[in-house]
């Protein structure tokens, strides 16, 4: 049985939430409960509010189980989806390769664009929540949404027999819920705009099970359509409280000095408010969260919250990426001491690269890129040996040794040049992924040394480097479903990984929080500030109908 308690958000909602846990273990202290929570954070917010408060019995709160909606549909998919494996974006990916491969219709002219697949894998996550009949309504939109459904539908069906994505788990979840009750009682806490797998799924574990949904309502129907969609419109409980407002607007003449003013603010608020109290939380990741992080950092703000530079920004992944650009490129000068400078290289002989020299020699020798690599530096090795012979005529031992050093270190810049191109020509050849994967991991380890050696590097370059290698590591699984690996394609796929990476920074509850607005949901602060609500860039201005005619009107002036 689906039964709903409305509530306002913020506090209130983890006041109730304290209240329907209570009076579950009323009579017993070590009641199971299950708490479906939107979010991690939303979580962890609940689970630390339940603690602090504790119960009738005593403080703090035992046989809490606190999660999230997929990961319960986990437990109890996996099991039986198994042999088949989790759909990765390495894989996803691979899977649009091969269908614009084959026949890619009107998307010809930019199939082999790395942004066609990124785009065509965004559309395939919303397209997954629809049904058949819907699919049908969207193909009969146009060419290219005909051609989209089209190439959707070979997707699914050639990754099926292998792989299950989150739109699986939650249906196989949905048709096999134990006939039993469970052994905990459900409290599915602040429901967002669930998809309709969700929705399925939670409907179909209240048939055999107690679920209390805590509904939040900000009081504007708008806002609250997507979040109260689980709930017939009929059984909607309505809350009769104030809309929650902002004590007040900061106007500024651009982002940065918006950043700088809230900056200020919360510097001020520090004097009487707890730093994990206070959250500041942007609209737009771009380009608040970097000022924000720089800014508040300058200013001595301890933070936590999402990290505002993916893993491709690091120095050390522009390195790598850097490296497998050159070969298509003949080894260019410009982009060599590039790549070089932008991480702490090793020779191939171990010892360290000596970019700045290195970067002059060739220089001097008037190298470009190419064959300039032997024929120039050859004639420079050559010149430094004769100026050596006329100091040594002249006995100029300073002289001597100058000409001969340069000479060695030009030398040896041609031995690294040579030894470099040799590999990355080895890899234009290669046509397997794992193949690719090991040498890639290979040449990491020979230019910048074994993980345990880059303990040096600072804590963010030594994730970007555990990122870079858990990335070559999955790839290994796409020789199953694409047989077109190249060193270009290993690019591409490290690029897109990367580019979505963005750590964590930080431990929340230590210091401010800073996250994009999303995170408000669930959250407990004194103090909340919000950037970017200028004019109508948040949330924006619709602008035509939803991608599934039969679920949604078209949007209404706001």
């Amino acid at each position: 049985m689906l039964q709903h308690i409305t509530t306002a958000y913020g506090l209130p909602a983890l006041d109730r939430l304290h209240a329907v846990v209570n009076q579950v273990k009323a009579e017993d202290p070590m009641a199971p409960v299950l708490v479906l929570a939107p979010s991690n954070i939303a979580g962890t917010v609940a689970r630390r509010h339940l603690a602090r408060e504790g119960s009738p019995h005593g403080p703090g709160i035992a046989g809490i189980d606190i999660t999230v909606t997929t990961r319960l549909a986990e437990q109890l998919a996996t099991p039986i989806l198994a042999p088949r494996r989790p759909l990765t974006r390495q894989v996803l990916a691979a899977g649009w390769r091969r269908a614009l491969a084959t026949d890619p219709g009107i998307f010809e002219e930019t199939a082999d664009h790395p942004a066609t697949v990124q785009a065509l894998m965004q559309a395939h996550t919303e397209l997954r929540d629809l049904s058949e009949a819907e699919l049908d309504q969207v193909s009969a939109a146009g060419t290219v949404s005909r051609d989209l459904v089209r190439l959707h539908r070979q997707v699914v069906t050639a990754m099926a027999p292998q792989w299950y994505d989150r739109t699986d788990i939650l249906t196989t979840a949905t048709g096999h819920i134990p006939l039993d009750p469970l052994a905990a009682a459900v409290i599915v806490y602040l429901p967002q705009d669930l998809t309709v797998a969700e929705q399925s799924f939670l409907h179909a574990l209240a048939r055999n099970n107690e679920v209390t949904v805590l509904l939040g309502s900000s009081g504007v129907a708008r806002a609250d359509e997507g979040s109260h969609r689980l709930i017939a419109s009929d059984a909607l409980e309505r809350l009769d409280a104030p809309v929650p407002t902002a004590t007040g607007i900061l106007n500024t003449s651009d982002s940065d000095d918006e950043v700088r003013t809230v900056v200020r603010h919360v510097l001020d608020d520090l004097n009487n408010a707890q730093a994990h109290r206070i959250a500041v939380l942007y609209t737009a990741a771009d380009p608040y969260a970097a000022l924000l992080h720089d800014h508040l950092r300058d200013a001595g703000v301890r933070i936590n919250g999402t990290g505002s530079r993916p893993i491709i920004d690091r120095a050390l992944s522009r390195a790598v990426l850097g490296l497998l650009d050159l070969a298509a490129d003949e080894m260019p000068r410009a982009g060599l001491f590039r790549t070089l400078a932008d991480a702490p290289f090793l020779t191939f002989t171990g010892g360290r690269v000596p970019v700045a020299r290195w970067e002059r020699i060739s220089r001097e020798a008037g190298v470009v890129s190419g064959t300039d690599w032997r024929t120039r530096l050859d004639r420079y090795i050559q010149q430094q040996h004769t100026r050596a012979d006329r100091a040594h005529e002249d006995d100029r031992d300073g002289a001597v040794r100058y000409a001969t050093a340069q000479a060695q270190a030009a030398a040896d810049l041609q031995q690294f040049v040579h030894h470099l191109a040799g590999e990355l020509q080895r890899a234009t050849q290669m046509t397997g992924w794992t193949d690719l994967a090991t040498w890639c991991q290979d040449l990491i380890t020979t230019c910048f040394g074994e993980p345990g050696d880059l303990t040096a590097l600072p804590p963010e370059e030594q994730y970007a480097a555990a990122a870079i290698r858990t990335t070559l590591g999955a790839l290994s699984i796409l020789d199953d479903i694409d047989s077109t690996a190249s060193l270009a394609a290993l690019r591409q796929a490290l690029d897109a990984d990367l580019s979505e990476a963005i750590p964590r920074l930080g431990r929340f509850g230590d210091g401010v929080l800073v996250a994009p607005l999303s995170h408000a949901v669930g959250l407990d602060a004194d103090v909340v500030y919000v950037l970017g609500l200028s004019e109508d860039l948040y949330p924006g201005r619709p602008s035509g109908t939803r991608c599934c005619p039969t679920r949604c009107a078209p949007p209404s002036a706001p």
